[in-house]
């Protein structure tokens, strides 16, 4: 199998005098939002392949990877939970956003694996005449005009799935702080760890998601710097919004609900 890297988090200080339980849920949580940000990016993944021109060569999914928490037992550090997924290449990893509105500028990449494949345009058109979402959001791109020359790069793809997931969600999260490897194999592939997630609680619940998670002010800090690419129109657009509408309810509807009863 794949080589396996035990990570520790930057926060694993709040839990280094706790119980088993509070160091296993302090885990959990990261896990849990990974999760999560997989099963919106198989929906985000649906809704590419219905682009007319998609080219499964050409153009890269999303793919979270698979999280497990270790605990680890040592006669001299004591008792500590890790996170163990698959070992990224150190040489090509990089973040394409952070959770707090930074997004990868257009700086040279000629040293950078992926380069020719990140910038170069993919032969996807936009369909200008299909009907929009009724979406009156300020943050919502999805009535803009596209044009039919219009064409994305695979660049805008981690941009585009972080605004997917508040449009898809009815505002109620935002998955960002995409970070990871470009796979540029056949088939291509964003290969992501590590996401944030900030959720909009009406309750007014603070960190649903871990110490990461900054509600209101992260979604703001996104929305500050965000650009809309084609593709934030073409993936909303109103003649591939069925695909995968069915999955919303199973894991999204009464979230706060579920967040509150879990237990770890």
């Amino acid at each position: 199998g794949p080589k396996l890297v035990a990570k520790e988090s930057r926060f694993q200080m709040d839990v280094s005098n706790t119980d088993r339980k509070e160091i296993e849920r302090f885990h959990k949580t990261f896990c849990d939002t990974q999760e999560r940000a997989q099963r919106l990016a198989e929906v985000f993944n649906e809704r590419l392949e219905k682009i007319p021109g998609y080219d499964p060569h050409t153009t890269p999914k999303i793919l979270f990877l698979e999280c497990s928490v270790y605990i680890v037992n040592d006669k001299n550090l004591g008792t500590m939970g890790v996170l163990v997924g698959k070992q990224l290449d150190p040489k090509k990893y990089k973040k394409w956003n952070d959770d707090c509105g930074a997004v990868d500028g257009q700086n040279p990449f000629e040293n950078r694996a992926g380069y020719d494949m990140m910038h170069a345009p993919l032969d996807v058109f936009a369909e200008s005449d299909e009907e929009s979402e009724d979406d009156s959001s300020e943050d919502d791109c999805s009535g803009d005009k596209v044009e039919d020359d219009e064409v994305f790069t695979v660049a805008d793809i981690p941009q585009a799935f972080s605004h997917f997931t508040y449009t898809y969600t009815k505002r109620k999260l935002l998955v960002c702080d995409l970070q990871g490897v470009l796979s540029t194999t056949t088939p291509p592939l964003f290969e992501l760890t590590d996401p944030v997630i900030h959720f909009m609680s009406r309750r007014k619940m603070k960190s649903i998601f871990g110490r990461t998670d900054r509600g209101y002010k992260g979604r703001n800090g996104f929305f500050r710097t965000h650009k809309c690419s084609p593709l934030c129109r073409m993936i909303n657009r109103r003649w591939i919004r069925k695909v995968g509408e069915h999955q919303r309810s199973s894991h999204l509807d009464d979230l706060e609900e579920q967040i509150s009863n879990v237990a770890f």
